[in-house]
């Protein structure tokens, strides 16, 4: 019996490609004489054998990948089919959906292991807490819908979401009680920042607003304008160090803010790099929609047109450019190497010391979520938008292990302390166990499809 909408799947499962027969050993049967008789259970047989063809929905991925439902996704994971990682719980969020509509979730679940617990909201405005084990802490029904991940404050105390149309909620993490809310000017769609007694937020209409953790009071709005023509749906989040806070947004441009007053300290503007006059050039957007990455003195960010930058932590000058990496929609630390998700690349592994590609791997169907490295394994998670959610080994790309989803994988995986958790699109969340040993694999880079 499947599980009822909101039930934590629990138990032990048989894996989900090992197909169930009946015994070909009949016992205490009679000998059927009439050949017509054994002609039409023939018959019967083969309509029956067809129908169960039917029903085994191949996708395009080939290697047996197949699409499931929430119920075979549980049992599918717990049978190893994401490699090392195994299956916490699950939990459907959403309800059904019919027709052509296809449901998407960018919200990213904020892990929180101090506390066991772990915060996720929908499209649908629902925002969720739970623990540890699945089990509900307090719900809250929001404004609009949520493609925010949530952000826990540093004693645990409370919790800040955003949601589309611009209002910012803090909630109490013991009891789920609203401690306040605030509209900021746009849809917030990015995790938002802590410093201090400030909480800062990215909005899509390219504003950056810092408010009061106490009581939401607006302390200031740094604005730029929304450039006209076309951009990528997703945008920038936020990197506090210091007292710097740095961030992209859609015209291309990189900018480094002083967190205690919203004044610019520098900007850099990527379409400089750009091919003047080039039709290429003009075709494409350039947006920088990579949250940026702080490493020692350099802070690494990405244009989508003009490629993976190396920038000056005190003034924004470029140290260097990698004009190939075109594309990339996150980036992640990987010791000191990164991980970057790109819509043409595919998956990259790049040694930042040699300015160099370690391993590549196109993905097959949609666009890729911002990756996620599992630090205790040394293997990686991202999603195909419309596709499976991959497990792959760090060291050469190579895969091992998916699972694959009607509605595909957007938001971006996130791990900590031996747990990741995942929202798909059609809202299946899914908690993973990733404490396990990494899988062995042989160091040879894995380099298809691509070319120096």
């Amino acid at each position: 019996m499947e599980p009822r909408r909101g039930e934590v799947v629990e138990g032990n499962f048989l894996d989900f490609n090992v197909l169930l027969a009946p015994s070909s050993q009949a016992t205490g049967t009679r000998r059927i004489s009439s050949w017509f008789l054994q002609l039409a259970l023939l018959a019967s047989a083969l309509m029956v054998a067809l129908w169960a063809q039917g029903c085994a929905k191949k996708s395009p991925l080939g290697g047996g990948a197949r699409e499931l439902s929430a119920f075979q996704a549980s049992r599918a994971i717990r049978s190893g089919a994401l490699g090392p990682s195994r299956l916490r719980w699950s939990k459907n969020l959403a309800p059904e959906v019919a027709g052509p509509y296809t449901p998407v979730e960018h919200s990213s679940v904020e892990l929180h292991p101090q506390s066991g617990r772990l915060y996720v909201g929908t499209t649908y405005g629902k925002f969720y807490a739970f623990d540890a084990s699945g089990a509900l802490a307090f719900e809250a029904v929001m404004d609009a819908g949520i493609e925010a991940q949530a952000a826990v404050s540093p004693d645990g105390q409370e919790v800040y979401i955003g949601t589309d149309s611009g209002m910012v909620s803090a909630f109490r993490t013991s009891d789920g009680k609203l401690l306040w809310k605030r509209r900021v000017p746009g849809a917030v769609r990015q995790r938002p920042a802590i410093q201090g007694d400030a909480l800062y937020v990215i909005t899509a209409e390219e504003s950056v607003a810092a408010l009061s953790r106490a009581k939401g009071e607006l302390l200031w709005v740094y604005r730029r304008e929304l450039p006209e023509g076309f951009s990528i749906a997703a945008h920038a989040g936020l990197a506090l160090h210091d007292d710097r806070i740095f961030t992209g947004f859609t015209d291309g441009v990189v900018v480094a803010l002083r967190a205690s007053d919203g004044q610019m300290v520098w900007e850099r503007d990527t379409r400089d790099d750009s091919e003047s006059g080039s039709e290429e050039s003009s075709q494409r957007v350039a947006d920088v929609d990579t949250t940026p990455l702080v490493v020692g003195d350099s802070v690494y960010v990405a244009s989508f047109a003009q490629g993976l930058y190396a920038l000056d932590i005190s003034n924004g000058s470029v140290e260097w450019r990698d004009a190939r990496m075109t594309g990339v929609v996150g980036i992640e630390a990987l010791g000191s190497d990164v991980v970057l998700a790109s819509a043409e690349q595919g998956i990259v592994r790049y040694a930042l010391d040699r300015r160099e590609v370690v391993w590549a791997r196109p993905l097959q169907r949609g666009s890729p979520s911002p990756p996620c490295v599992v630090r205790q394994g040394g293997w990686i998670l991202i999603g195909e938008s419309r596709g499976s959610l991959l497990s792959l080994d760090s060291r050469n790309g190579r895969e091992i292990g998916r699972v694959t989803l009607k509605y595909g994988f957007s938001s971006q995986p996130k791990e900590s302390e031996g747990m990741a958790a995942v929202l798909s699109n059609g809202g299946l969340l899914m908690v993973l166990s990733t404490d396990v040993k990494r899988p062995q694999s042989q160091p040879t880079p894995y380099r298809e499809g691509w070319s120096h």
